[in-house]
């Protein structure tokens, strides 16, 4: 939470200082949400680590899905390649 919260910060401080640079807008906005996530982290921790292990849980689901549709679609190229 506290990492969020400063690199929030930081982010909003850098995209405010830089008047030129490019997508200063979209580096504010992402170092408001930053802020705003660590603030959340900080206030609540128990829910957000219930939160957190639910979309690690679903993220690895998804990955793994993943992994053996590409698995068996490189097992069928390579069959198909190699006669």
């Amino acid at each position: 939470g506290s990492v969020w919260i400063i690199g929030g910060v930081s982010d909003r401080s850098d995209a405010r200082g830089d008047r030129h640079g490019d997508h200063r807008m979209l580096r504010v906005l992402r170092g408001v949400v930053s802020l705003a996530a660590g603030l959340v982290v900080v206030s609540w921790p128990t829910p957000t680590l219930a939160v957190l292990a639910w979309i690690s849980g679903l993220q690895l689901l998804v990955f793994g899905v993943i992994g053996i549709v590409v698995a068996w679609s490189l097992r069928r190229a390579a069959t198909a390649a190699l006669g």
